[in-house]
């Protein structure tokens, strides 16, 4: 038994010592050069921006509290049963699905709270899964977590699996870019609050999902300068992004969430416009030169840069 365990840990060792590695070259292999396009806006100004924090408590009747079975950890322990919470309907045509990640420390709830005035008027189904502990792991919460939260979802909801999106808060922001940098998932884009994913785990994209933040230009968390250093990154590595900056705001998002809904709806389904001639001036666009040359016909690879850099 003992030696059973120990050749388990060894193995589970080896896998995540060495697969983020083999994950990274494997990319780079295939995908060597892929670059996206990343712009910034500037945001609107919003009532109560620079307010909080305060003692915020989601109501508890906002979603409709379920839960499911999932393997163990690592494949150690037994399975066990996991939260989610859900919000429209549950009968007629399939509705666009917007998965919901809390910031730390919160709940589900807290996200259905900030989305559902919007989800009512556009008729979006919400899921607000709860993080395994108080903030997101990709061991814990990762693909699969997310794989088997939509099944049981679409056995509750009407889910139109073709428009499916993802958002974050914080935390819960930096786990979706992670999510979908890593290609897990069937989102078409993801957009964030004030969060984005740590640049040294940022791989060369297989699926380069369109990923957009906003940010408030007090924010000392995850700061305007971090996160457009953040999504240059992730644009470098295939995916087309964009920074909202909302003057006046901070970290707080619960002062401002149910305002900034419908501007982070619209910037999410936002289609991504193909690149067509002519091209744009090299004033806003740098090609990345590629061993061969290459023609825009044939896919060459562009990424913006601010004026004089």
């Amino acid at each position: 038994m003992i030696r059973w365990l120990l050749r388990k840990a060894l193995i589970g060792a080896a896998f995540w010592l060495l697969g983020p590695m083999a994950v990274v070259f494997g990319h780079s292999v295939l995908v060597p050069e892929r670059v996206g396009v990343f712009e910034e806006h500037a945001g609107a100004t919003f009532a109560r921006a620079g307010h909080g924090p305060y003692a915020y408590h989601a109501p508890e009747d906002v979603g409709m509290p379920y839960q499911f079975e999932i393997g163990p950890v690592a494949g150690f322990g037994a399975p066990e049963a996991r939260r989610w919470y859900g919000f429209g309907p549950t009968v007629g045509a399939p509705r666009p699905v917007l998965v919901l990640l809390h910031g730390g420390g919160r709940t589900g709830v807290s996200m259905i709270d900030m989305w559902r005035d919007l989800a009512g008027r556009e008729d979006i189904i919400l899921l607000a899964p709860d993080a395994r502990s108080t903030q997101w792991s990709l061991l814990t919460d990762g693909p699969m977590f997310l794989a088997a939260l939509l099944k049981d979802a679409a056995a509750r909801y009407p889910l139109d699996m073709d428009r499916i999106y993802l958002a974050g808060h914080s935390d819960g922001g930096a786990h979706a870019m992670r999510i979908a940098n890593l290609g897990g998932g069937p989102f078409k884009a993801v957009v964030t609050h004030s969060g984005h994913s740590p640049m040294p785990r940022v791989i060369p994209a297989l699926n380069p999902v369109p990923i957009h933040s906003f940010v408030g230009d007090l924010d000392v968390v995850f700061t305007v300068d971090s996160s457009r250093a953040a999504l240059k990154h992730l644009a470098r590595a295939g995916h087309p992004t964009s920074l909202t900056v909302i003057p006046g705001h901070n970290h707080w998002y619960y002062g401002i969430g149910k305002s900034l809904a419908a501007v982070m709806w619209h910037r999410l389904t936002k289609s991504t416009p193909e690149m067509s001639d002519p091209a744009p001036s090299p004033v806003e666009l740098v090609q990345r030169p590629t061993p061969e040359p290459r023609n825009r016909a044939a896919g060459a690879k562009w990424i913006s840069v601010p004026q004089g850099e």
